[in-house]
C-alpha cells in the first residue's frame, strides 16, 4: 500500500503538479485517510489478543511520529497540514480496528 501511495505521489509530481498545491494535499490527505484504515484493520486482525489495544497502540505511534515531524519540519508542509493528517490518522485506524474487531466478534457468536 505504502509503495502504491509513494508513486501516486511521484505521478502527480511528474505530471506538472507542485507538491504543495491544494490538490495535492487533499490526495494526500485521503491518501493518509485510507492507508490509516487499511492500518487499523491489518493491526487488529494480527493481534493475538485485545485487538482494539493494539490499534490503540497503533495510534499512540502515529501521534508520536508525527509530533517529531513537526518538530522537525523543513518547511514543505505548513503545520496545520501536518495537524490534519494526524487528525485524519487518529479516526481512520480507529475505524479500520473497530471494523476487524467487530467483524471477529461476530464470526465467534
Amino acid at each position: 500500500m505504502g509503495v502504491a501511495i509513494m508513486m501516486l505521489f511521484a505521478a502527480w509530481s511528474y505530471a506538472g503538479n507542485s507538491p504543495t498545491s491544494d490538490g495535492f494535499l487533499q490526495f494526500s490527505l485521503l491518501s493518509t485517510a485510507a492507508a490509516a484504515v487499511i492500518g487499523g484493520y491489518v493491526t487488529a486482525m494480527v493481534a493475538p489478543y485485545a485487538a482494539m489495544r493494539h490499534v490503540l497502540g497503533l495510534v499512540a505511534f502515529g501521534l508520536f511520529i508525527t509530533s517529531l515531524s513537526l518538530l522537525t519540519a523543513s518547511g514543505d508542509a505548513s503545520a496545520s497540514y501536518q495537524v490534519a493528517n494526524a487528525v485524519v490518522m487518529v479516526p481512520g485506524v480507529l475505524l479500520g480496528g473497530y471494523a476487524r474487531a467487530h467483524f471477529r466478534r461476530r464470526a465467534h457468536a
